[in-house]
């Protein structure tokens, strides 16, 4: 969706001045050449009373990407810290943000924004720089977005509002352990530099190949500050087919959803969260579990969720026995059809 840009107005005349930024707006890019303009263009429409510098990372990408972050490089040479990669460093397990491009963030606050999402309001940095400044016991802020669907075209506008969530405030911890609540979308966040130096220890991660990297993030720091929330759409989400959140097969959907049920799961116990909230967060997982073993047709996976949901004292609805029994005669078709067709060939 081609954006409609105004001219760069407060951002140029930072561009040869000796202080600091003061935000470094972070961006990811790997084979985005259809939307980076997008991001980098919705990066320099900020009007701000204050410097931020532009980092981004590219990860190798095989399009035309990097030769699209080049140009604008070349042009802005004070504004830009650009990475590039000659080898893909995300497919060795090695993430970007921690180790290439926060080291390289100088602002007191660091805006996030992936190189496939853009920005479209351009005061979006000043008014979260206003409300951190106002309020020193926030250490984050987000916003309401609007959600494009890439499949289908379709835009959402004002996704939370209009989804009805009912965005807590303050030390939001518990309500980010959730797993049916709202979570924080990467390119509406705004974050003080010095909590992720001071307190996300991604060494302490790095082996568990998560494949998400935010969420991991907000939950850390959740314990170390407030957060808030502005409620305005200030950003575009845009929904990629097979994105990490939005995934065609069964078989892969299912390790996403056991991959965040690990996060939820392993800040909770490190944070010592009561019982109640330890086994609310595994019966959503486990029931979750129960519906990827229907279209796997995973009775091996049914059973086991069937049996950590009583032995968490859930009683299973009839709904849920239906799907249990119908994911074993699935299964035991889909034999016979096999046998059939072995038949048929020989």
């Amino acid at each position: 969706m081609a954006m409609v840009l105004e001219e760069p107005v407060l951002v140029m005349q930072f561009m040869n001045d000796v202080k600091p930024p003061l935000v470094s707006i972070c961006c990811l890019a790997y084979n985005h050449e259809k939307y980076i303009r997008d991001a980098v263009e919705c990066f320099l429409m900020q009007k701000t009373n204050f410097p931020f510098e532009i980092i981004i990372h590219d990860d190798a990408s095989t399009d035309n990407t990097p030769n699209i972050i080049r140009e604008y490089e070349k042009k802005y040479p004070e504004l830009f810290v650009c990475i590039y990669q000659k080898e893909n460093i995300w497919s060795k397990g090695i993430r970007p943000s921690p180790n290439f491009v926060w080291p390289k963030a100088r602002g007191k606050y660091i805006a996030l924004c992936e190189g496939d999402d853009y920005w479209t309001d351009p005061y979006k940095l000043q008014k979260q720089v206003d409300f951190l400044e106002a309020n020193p016991d926030y250490g984050i802020v987000h916003t309401d977005l609007d959600q494009l669907y890439i499949k289908s075209n379709k835009l959402i506008t004002n996704f939370n509002k209009k989804a009805g969530y009912s965005i807590p405030q303050g030390y939001i911890f518990n309500q980010l352990l959730d797993p049916k609540k709202y979570i924080i979308k990467t390119p509406t966040a705004m974050i003080k530099r010095d909590l992720i130096h001071n307190y996300f220890d991604y060494d302490e991660i790095k082996d568990k190949n998560w494949p998400l990297g935010d969420l991991p993030l907000w939950l850390e720091l959740s314990n170390y500050c407030k957060i808030g929330y502005l409620n305005e759409s200030t950003a575009t989400y845009r929904v990629l087919k097979n994105s990490a959140s939005n995934i065609d097969s069964p078989r892969r959907r299912f390790e996403f959803h056991k991959k965040v049920f690990e996060v939820r799961y392993y800040y909770a116990k490190k944070y010592k969260v009561n019982i109640e909230t330890m086994n609310y967060i595994q019966i959503h997982y486990f029931k979750t579990f129960l519906v990827d073993a229907f279209y796997l047709k995973d009775v091996k996976l049914s059973k086991l969720a069937m049996t950590k949901l009583r032995e968490l004292n859930y009683k299973p609805r009839l709904k849920e026995w239906i799907i249990h029994y119908v994911t074993k005669g699935l299964m035991v078709y889909s034999h016979f059809i096999k046998k059939k067709r072995v038949k048929a060939i020989y």
